[in-house]
């Protein structure tokens, strides 16, 4: 339940309370050990607070074998079957899933969609963005409060989701031949 750790001698101790809760593992560091904690971060980082249980199907090698798996499908432009993979990531494991990768695999799956003949699916996969689908990188940085480097790396997932949505919106399906 309790963990101590030190990076080298003469430096402050890191100490960490580690317990069960509903779900989760709840990892806090104790009050005024904080400067011990930092060293084992990196910018920006933390590692106290609640580490979930991932639900079935939402664990970094299940949703990395859907995306593999998904890859395939489209690529054999059995475009029902791309969507069906990811649609269960994008329905529940949002918790489990780095929100840029997830910002990624809602983009799969709305162009999935969509060449599924399904572009409302399309249009309302990626409405999941919200009112940051308009928001460039300027606007990630100013009005959103991104830092930099997570304000560039969004930017291209939003431009790619304006661009889908834009394809979604503008014209018919493709002819699907498989899926």
């Amino acid at each position: 339940g309790r963990a101590i750790v030190q990076e080298g001698a003469g430096t402050p101790a890191c100490e960490v309370t580690f317990g069960p809760r509903e779900g989760a593992i709840e990892v806090r560091i104790v009050e005024g050990a904080d400067a011990g904690c930092r060293g084992f971060c990196g910018a920006r980082a933390r590692f106290d607070g609640d580490y979930l249980q991932p639900q079935p199907g939402c664990s970094h090698s299940a949703v990395t074998a859907a995306r593999k798996s998904f890859r395939q499908a489209y690529d054999r432009k059995e475009f029902a079957r791309a969507r069906g993979l990811l649609e269960p990531v994008i329905a529940g494991c949002s918790a489990w899933v780095h929100w840029l990768e997830f910002g990624w695999i809602r983009n799969d799956l709305a162009l999935a969609q969509f060449r599924a003949d399904d572009a409302a699916a399309c249009r309302q996969t990626l409405a999941g963005f919200g009112p940051l689908i308009a928001a460039n990188e300027t606007d990630l940085r100013n009005q959103h409060n991104y830092p930099p480097s997570d304000a560039t790396s969004l930017a291209a997932v939003l431009r790619a989701a304006r661009y889908n949505r834009t394809v979604c919106a503008s014209s018919p399906a493709l002819p699907n031949s498989g899926g």
